[in-house]
């Protein structure tokens, strides 16, 4: 599944860093920020952050952060089962 969230970014945060926090995403999560891929994570139910700050578009409302999970079953991902 994908899910997507659309955001407004101010431009008064163009000097800051910006990172983005998932509470987990089974098994599998590749984030995309405007269409870029950012980050992969793997392992199911662990928070995880990644750094979206280079694929912003400061002051848009047109930035989208996107994410794919795949939840198919991996033996080489805890937890097994």
């Amino acid at each position: 599944a994908t899910y997507r969230k659309w955001l407004t970014v101010p431009d008064h945060w163009s000097k800051k860093r910006v990172v983005v926090r998932f509470d987990g995403a089974s098994i599998t999560g590749e984030v995309f920020v405007n269409g870029t891929h950012v980050g992969t994570h793997v392992g199911a139910a662990s928070a995880f952050s990644i750094d979206i700050t280079g694929q912003l578009d400061f002051g848009s409302k047109h930035n989208v952060i996107a994410v794919r999970v795949n939840n198919t079953r991996d033996e080489n991902v805890p937890p097994k089962g």
